[in-house]
């Protein structure tokens, strides 16, 4: 059975562009010994079943008669999404924040899923880090669930560096994505009707509607593009990450 994206997930991957990547991040420091590549895979290959959409892509439906769906990707490969750096001495903030500008930079590849982990040794004070970016589509879809968060969480139902067993689903062909999508479509006949007779019988009001939701997205569009502050202007492909420390007293 297949899952499909829900229309703003699909609108978040349909916005993808290289001027507009939608990909999110977030990025954790951490004291200490930093963990190898090989513990640091196998800490997330133990986890992944907590979080199935990290070994899923995306397939469009032919012709669009739908909505994309998730399916699981028979050639998931660990290695790939895993990433390793090692800042150059000092490993200063500023040097952290040039690198991960830089990860920010890159889209991600649309036909694998869609994330990557990243380790980074090398921060001055004896420290390393953990940056996480995924598509805004995956992540919106499983309500913020971060992988961070599950590697982060106590976990009693499962024994760590124990990477249970996985085989992905067997993926449907081009005639049983499209019937899926048909079916979706249909799912609901009665207010599919009801929005075809509305358009037949009523069809000036179709359009007296239309006019009126494009009109007040003109309106709401114009008042974003003349606000007089620094997000505004041309958006281009490069990204620059920079951090603010809080007290975390005054936050609460």
């Amino acid at each position: 059975m297949t899952e499909r994206l829900s229309a703003l997930d699909a609108t978040f991957l349909n916005l993808e562009r290289d001027e507009m990547p939608m990909h999110v991040a977030g990025l954790l420091t951490f004291e200490g010994p930093v963990p190898t590549l090989a513990e640091l895979s196998r800490h997330v290959q133990s986890r992944l079943d907590l979080i199935p959409r990290y070994r899923q892509r995306v397939r469009e439906v032919p012709l669009r008669l739908g909505n994309p769906v998730w399916l699981d990707d028979p050639h998931f490969n660990i290695d790939y999404h895993l990433r390793h750096v090692a800042l150059p001495p000092p490993g200063s903030t500023e040097q952290l924040s040039t690198m991960v500008s830089r990860v920010l930079d890159n889209r991600l590849d649309l036909t694998r899923p869609l994330w990557e982990l990243w380790l980074i040794q090398g921060l001055e004070g004896d420290r390393w880090a953990l940056l996480s970016k995924a598509h805004h589509a995956m992540i919106d879809g499983i309500a913020g669930r971060d992988i961070i968060e599950i590697l982060l969480e106590d976990q009693p139902d499962h024994r760590e560096g124990l990477i249970p067993d996985w085989q992905p689903a067997p993926e449907p062909g081009r005639r049983a994505v499209v019937a899926s999508a048909i079916t979706d479509s249909v799912s609901d006949p009665a207010r599919t009707v009801e929005h075809l007779l509305t358009s037949i019988s009523r069809p000036k009001e179709l359009v007296r509607r239309s006019a009126s939701s494009i009109v007040g997205t003109a309106r709401s569009g114009k008042r974003l593009v003349h606000t007089e502050d620094f997000f505004t202007g041309p958006v281009g492909p490069h990204r620059r990450w920079s951090w603010l420390g809080l007290d975390l007293e005054r936050i609460k």
